[in-house]
């Protein structure tokens, strides 16, 4: 293998022709910044237990990685990381990490899912920017900061795992939408559901809440807005909400029900008038 070591510190490794798997030595403590930055050939990488520290954009435009086994003794994704690695699918981020900072999976265009650990404390702006396949975030930490623009440019983006509570919708349209989910999670932590946000992101949140907390304040404002919030899962085709809150029969009443009915009828969601 094309590996530069000294002194327990992987300094570079060299691509070798025909190798695209490659498994870093045992008893390595260290990767250096840019050392594998570049390496187009390679399409797994398997680190050992040993490495306790990653520089900054060591796999940066290793364009052909698609899944890497990190230590579980790392405590940081560091910056740039996986900047640019366009085929990146499978990644699970260690336990011990408590930072993932700037521009880390940036341009990670394949990435299709990821489980930020509970001792996560930050995600740094950018981390995420431009994972346009992006559809499920999991963060398991309730007291993680999100800096600006961690999510932003993941287009498709529809599954969150915040705060507890599971929720669904169209994130992947809502501009600077980092910023607009910080927004969401201070509405639900304060309880104040009058503050001004995109719909695409306030009825998700403040439904998925209601259904985990039945709290009273929340009732109250979807009894309020009850129609508009109906009709919003109708067209954004939301079956899995619209079902639990049939099944709840606590907003539904005969009038109101013949009224969505013939929404979704208008709006021709099969599935849901049926």
């Amino acid at each position: 293998m094309g590996f530069k070591i000294t002194d327990g510190v992987l300094m570079s490794y060299i691509q070798e022709e025909g190798t695209t798997s490659v498994v870093i030595p045992d008893g390595i403590k260290r990767i250096a910044f840019g050392a594998f930055v570049g390496c187009a050939n390679i399409t797994s990488v398997t680190m050992p237990d040993s490495v306790t520290s990653i520089g900054g954009a060591v796999f940066e435009r290793c364009s052909n990685l698609k899944a890497i086994t990190l230590s579980q003794n790392i405590t940081k994704i560091s910056e740039m990381l996986f900047d640019s690695c366009k085929n990146l699918k499978y990644v699970t981020i260690p336990n011990n990490v408590t930072s993932i900072e700037h521009h880390a999976f940036n341009c990670c265009i394949s990435l299709t899912t990821i489980t930020i650990p509970e001792n996560v404390k930050r995600i740094e702006y950018n981390a995420f920017c431009f994972c346009e396949n992006l559809t499920s975030v999991i963060i398991e930490n309730n007291a993680i900061v999100i800096e600006q623009e961690a999510f932003n440019e993941c287009k498709n983006l529809t599954d969150l795992f915040v705060r507890g509570y599971q929720i669904h919708g169209n994130f992947g349209a809502i501009k600077n939408f980092t910023q607009k989910l910080n927004d969401a999670i201070s509405m639900l932590d304060n309880k104040d559901f009058s503050v001004k946000l995109e719909k695409e992101l306030k009825i998700p949140f403040i439904l998925a809440y209601y259904r985990k907390t039945k709290d009273e304040t929340a009732f109250t404002y979807i009894k309020k807005n009850f129609t508009k919030m109906f009709k919003f899962l109708i067209d954004q085709n939301d079956i899995e909400t619209i079902e639990a809150i049939i099944c709840s029969g606590e907003f539904l009443t005969k009038r109101n029900i013949d009224k969505m009915i013939d929404y979704a009828i208008e709006k021709e969601r099969h599935e849901i008038y049926v």
